[in-house]
């Protein structure tokens, strides 16, 4: 995978989250489908953490684990869209710097695995669809959608 193919990944992946997410309505956000599963809104904020944590390991080679709660506290969709953004952007500008040998340096992951920086990096937009697929069952849940 080269950079570009991993940045038209990561813009295809949140394209799909943002679809599934206008789906939900705002007052539907904090709805829990039980037990201590997350939101749609706690799903975000996770989302958003995550990429950060992926970045600063694949950057640095070494991040805290598990990653710390990333402290975002806001649950409107417009507000949890602007922080994925600016997140987004982040990473962007994160993979405009990382060269092609660091993207193939194979890293020991904080539990143990070893992967490929590359590999790590595509774990972003995986995640992404994997929990727009949440969302999504969410709706369905609520009766929202029927997917």
């Amino acid at each position: 995978m080269v950079i570009a193919d991993l940045k038209a990944q990561l813009e295809k992946s949140r394209r799909e989250l943002y679809h599934i997410l206008d789906m939900m309505p705002e007052d539907k956000m904090e709805f829990r489908p039980g037990g201590q599963a997350k939101s749609a809104a706690g799903i975000l904020q996770h989302l958003a953490g995550c990429e950060a944590w992926v970045m600063e390991l694949a950057q640095k080679g070494t991040a805290p684990f598990p990653p710390p709660d990333p402290g975002i506290d806001c649950t409107d969709k417009a507000d949890l869209k602007r922080c994925l953004d600016g997140i987004r952007s982040q990473t962007l500008k994160g993979l405009d710097t990382m060269s092609q040998e660091r993207l193939a340096e194979v890293q020991k992951m904080p539990w143990g695995e070893e992967m490929t920086v590359r590999d790590l990096l595509g774990f972003i937009p995986q995640h992404d669809v994997w929990h727009a697929g949440q969302i999504a069952y969410i709706q369905t849940i609520l009766g929202i959608m029927d997917f």
